[in-house]
């Protein structure tokens, strides 16, 4: 058991690392920008990195998440936890006029992702390339299904405010 557990942790840490590398390759990002805004010393950060003795504060998941902009650590927790996570969706913006738009974006993910399903299932056989194009096209399917029910709420809340109190109501 110990040695399963190693190995998820020295999955996490390699992904961890290479997540790291590749931002700070592609971005102003350097690891000791991504430590100070973690609130932590570099030196601690890498080590978090490189070392089984030293991991990643529960705490600090989220904050390192957001500051690489990549959500695939939490992603794997998720996993492991028989859950999805997803990103929620900002609905400061004005939707109230884009009533049919917000809908049909959703058919037009559901469409998509059950053309894929489907062309995966053809065969009766799922093979790991079409499992890499197809689960995206779902997740595309959940984060619009909750992008509207954001709107939605957003959108009746809106339309409380706006209503007119009862005339004669007691």
């Amino acid at each position: 058991m110990a040695e399963h557990r190693a190995s998820q942790s020295e999955q996490f840490r390699r992904v961890a690392k290479r997540i790291v590398d590749e931002k700070t390759r592609s971005s102003e990002l350097t690891a000791k920008t991504v430590a100070d805004r973690l609130g932590v010393s570099h030196q601690m950060f890498l080590r978090w990195l490189r070392e089984d003795n030293y991991h990643i504060h529960a705490e600090k998941l989220a904050d390192l998440c957001v500051t690489l902009d990549d959500f695939t650590l939490l992603d794997l927790l998720e996993e492991k936890a028989g859950r999805v996570a997803f990103t929620l969706p900002n609905v400061k913006e004005h939707l109230a006029s884009d009533e049919v738009i917000a809908v049909q974006r959703l058919v037009k993910e559901v469409g998509e992702a059950l053309k894929s399903l489907a062309d995966t299932l053809e065969d009766h056989i799922v093979e790991d390339w079409e499992v890499e194009r197809t689960v995206p096209e779902l997740d595309d399917v959940i984060r619009e299904c909750v992008r509207l029910k954001y709107w939605l709420r957003e959108r009746s809340q809106t339309d409380r405010q706006k209503k007119p109190p009862k005339q004669g109501a007691v």
